[in-house]
């Protein structure tokens, strides 16, 4: 009979935190409420605090997995990501129209993050990349001899048609790394073109398209007014649009100005997070 293999501890600490049970929405807004009260009862809001990091610790793992093979261990990633999470828990706003695990992703991704980018610091540029941003440099300068200034990026994407999973990571490099270096920063490589980000909030206030269930989604989009829904599905590349478009490319197709474009897309935003703050990025 073959030696049964030792288990881990983080093989154990896996299997511990699926004893704590999910949170419905209404548990996670009264656990944050006792949270806000710590000045008035400091012992509640600490048993509250913990309860709801415990039941989010699966969820740390599930965005820790996104990292793997880029320099750290899971076990490294998680542990980095509860650091998030934590940070998560202390501001969480239990008035936001918004699920604790949607909010909560940005913290940890942005606590993982920040450990690769410490611990690795520079990835070197695939050859592929590195190829394709010297075509984009080469444009840029004959684009600029012919005009007197340099292009936008909505410009480039237009006149060179990359790849729509590729383009805004290609506009990133494009913009952020001098010619002819072979490295670059490694958080200039981490995208997050599921996540809208509301500028104006002194939180995030994020949708994750990829944390709700499809059906639900497609069927949120079609209770939209049409034409938010004919911009959305247009601008990520959802529904039976093939791929994603640029803003301009959107207006030229509708017959409306770019920043009329951009408005109806944060409008439709803003309706499905309405309609779905409470559906997705469970663990």
């Amino acid at each position: 009979m073959a030696a049964r293999k030792p288990t881990s501890s983080f093989e154990t600490y896996l299997r511990e935190i699926q004893r704590h049970p999910l949170l419905t929405p209404e548990e996670e807004r009264a656990l944050a409420l006792r949270i806000q009260n710590q000045d008035e009862d400091h012992i509640d809001a600490m048993i509250a605090r913990e309860k709801m990091i415990l039941a989010n610790l699966r969820l740390v793992v599930s965005v820790a997995k996104r990292y793997v093979r880029r320099g750290m261990v899971l076990a490294d990633l998680v542990e980095e990501g509860n650091i998030g999470l934590v940070h998560a828990v202390e501001k969480f706003d239990p008035h936001m129209e918004t699920r604790f695990s949607t909010y909560a992703t940005w913290w940890i991704k942005q606590a993982v993050r920040r450990a690769l980018v410490n611990q690795v610091k520079t990835v070197r540029i695939p050859s592929y990349l590195a190829e394709e941003l010297n075509r984009w440099r080469a444009f840029a300068r004959k684009f600029e001899q012919d005009h007197g200034r340099a292009p936008e990026s909505d410009e480039l994407v237009e006149a060179l048609d990359p790849p729509p999973g590729r383009r805004k990571l290609l506009l990133r490099l494009f913009h952020n790394t001098p010619p002819g270096n072979a490295s670059v920063s490694l958080d200039l490589l981490f995208e997050t073109v599921e996540a809208i980000v509301d500028p104006r909030a002194d939180r995030p206030d994020l949708i994750d398209f990829a944390s709700w269930e499809k059906d639900d989604l497609i069927a949120a989009i079609a209770d939209l007014p049409e034409r938010e829904a004919q911009i959305l599905r247009m601008r990520y590349g959802l529904g039976d649009v093939e791929s994603a478009m640029t803003l301009r490319e959107i207006g030229r197709a509708v017959d409306l100005s770019r920043e009329r474009v951009r408005q109806l897309e944060h409008a439709a935003i803003k309706r499905l997070r309405k309609t779905l703050g409470g559906a997705g990025g469970r663990a």
